[in-house]
């Protein structure tokens, strides 16, 4: 399985780490990090202490490892959609839309995988909310 790494997590700022920990609530299955163990995944109380009583991150001993699915509902629940064409038989274009607005940006490339390029477009999204 791919994930986000927890140095690409941390190599983010600090507000765009917490507007992710924010939107995450685990659900089991969800795979995250933690200093003690290492990587470890979320199967129900065995993280209680970890993780508040409605399920939000409470301390910085835990970090989500997000995978394609994880962020690509972090961009649906923003508001926002992504539309993938290939161009030229080669590479992916990668459209980012408001729902309500239509495109936002795009994204070609040919060499990334679906993953990074999902996490650098929830990037944008994060970085344009915290303009406003």
């Amino acid at each position: 399985m791919e994930f986000i790494s927890k140095e690409e997590f941390l190599k983010q700022d600090i507000d765009i780490q917490i507007a992710f920990m924010e939107w995450w609530t685990p659900k089991v299955g969800d795979l995250f990090y933690t200093n003690e163990y290492g990587i470890e995944l979320y199967l129900d109380k065995k993280v209680k202490g970890m993780f508040g009583t409605d399920g939000f991150y409470t301390s910085k001993k835990v970090i989500p490892l997000l995978t394609e699915g994880q962020i690509r509902k972090f961009v649906e629940d923003k508001g926002y959609g992504i539309e993938l064409q290939y161009c030229d038989g080669k590479e992916l274009l990668y459209s980012l839309y408001k729902f309500d607005e239509g495109y936002v940006d795009k994204i070609k490339d040919g060499e990334k995988i679906v993953l990074e390029t999902y996490w650098q477009l929830a990037l944008k999204i994060i970085k344009e909310e915290l303009k406003q």
